[in-house]
């Protein structure tokens, strides 16, 4: 499939779907959907799993997901093989996670009865764009740069700011602007995750 998804094609329910308690769904490498026992909106939970799965899957083929998982090897990391891909209840606040182990990792949306394409298009409205597909590019370009090594929040907008800013020299009229909106996003990001962990 893509050289992120691990190799071992099939998942552990132990890693992410039962972790906090709370009901989620997975897509495996196997293609099969795992649900949580404790998933209290199991089709919702499988059917935002689907979403979040094409969503991954589309940006890794984009020619954006393509030229992240080049800068991620420019800049000598590697990824943490991903599982799975689905989604998670994870309070209201959040729109992504990475959950790893630290030798696989699983990549979900937050439902909390919202998808990701509501929580991108709420999220890009609070930023200023219109654009709700820059937005999902974005939290998927994020939740990846975990996957690549960054820890914390503010290392990770920092790789986000960069590659970002990198495409964006590399183009030009709208793509150009689109990609300098996303770097000023994750700058701003950057600067608030810097505050966060100094207090």
């Amino acid at each position: 499939m893509h050289s992120l998804m691990s190799h071992y094609g099939t998942i552990d329910a132990s890693l992410g779907l039962q972790q906090y308690e709370m009901g989620g769904a997975v897509v495996g490498n196997d293609g099969k959907t795992y649900v949580s026992p404790d998933s209290d909106h199991r089709y919702a939970h499988e059917r935002e799993a689907g979403v979040m799965k094409r969503r991954v899957d589309r940006y890794l083929d984009s020619k954006v997901g393509k030229e992240f998982v080049n800068y991620v090897a420019r800049n000598d990391k590697e990824f943490t093989p991903l599982v799975g891909v689905g989604t998670k209840d994870m309070g209201q606040n959040t729109v992504a996670a990475l959950i790893t182990n630290g030798l696989e990792a699983i990549l979900v949306s937050n439902y909390q009865g919202k998808g990701i394409e509501q929580r991108a298009q709420e999220m890009a409205v609070m930023y200023g764009i219109l654009d709700k597909e820059m937005m999902i590019d974005y939290v998927i370009t994020h939740e990846l740069a975990h996957a690549a090594g960054h820890t914390s929040e503010a290392a990770t907008e920092g790789f986000v700011k960069d590659f970002y800013s990198e495409l964006a020299s590399k183009s030009t009229g709208k793509e150009r602007e689109s990609y300098l909106t996303l770097a000023a996003i994750a700058e701003h990001r950057e600067q608030e995750a810097y505050q966060k962990e100094a207090n």
